[in-house]
């Protein structure tokens, strides 16, 4: 295989796990937007098939790449963590509702470092101001979250709904410059 026909593979696979990433999230920001306290147990084993699935993507996603270049360590990080937290959900799903916010709250830290990162990083991007945005909205959700303990379950669910869905559109704009390319 020629280095052009490994670069054309790498950018259909990539391309392709981040449309995806981005479908799932949708997916998943939508159900826990509009779910009540009877689809709990549901949104559990949806969460760990999500967290599970994105995980793997993004590991394979980082095995395929074969440059292993600075950024697509981050792949294997947002991998990891999503793993994890879906090991972590499914063996206590009984204790989900207490560590839910803490647990996403981190995730949200997590993901607003990667964000800011990739601003200061990828400067020839076009859209590169959506990732400071995105990065400052992580940081306020996961501030929110850690320390508003007063709001109900519906509520923490209904905003960690809306941050899927906003964060899922950096899925989508990755996914445009992979088809630029």
């Amino acid at each position: 295989m020629s280095k052009n026909q490994v670069v054309v593979k790498e950018k259909k696979v990539g391309g392709f796990s981040f449309l995806l990433a981005f479908i799932l999230s949708i997916a998943i920001g939508c159900v826990l937007l509009f779910a009540t306290d009877s689809f709990l147990l549901t949104i559990n084993y949806l969460l760990v098939s999500i967290f599970a699935i994105i995980g793997v993507i993004e590991i394979i996603s980082f095995l395929v790449s074969k440059s292993y270049k600075y950024d697509n360590y981050f792949n294997l990080i947002i991998g990891v963590v999503s793993i994890w937290l879906a090991l972590f959900i499914y063996v206590y799903y009984t204790i989900l509702l207490v560590f839910l916010p803490i647990m996403f709250s981190l995730y949200a830290f997590v993901m607003g470092t990667i964000t800011l990162v990739k601003f200061f990083r990828d400067k020839e991007i076009k859209n590169n101001w959506f990732y400071f945005i995105i990065s400052l909205v992580s940081y306020l959700i996961g501030i929110l979250l850690l320390f508003k303990p007063i709001f109900s379950i519906d509520i923490y669910l209904k905003v960690i709904g809306v941050y899927v869905i906003v964060s899922s559109i950096l899925y989508l704009i990755t996914f445009m410059e992979f088809r630029r390319k």
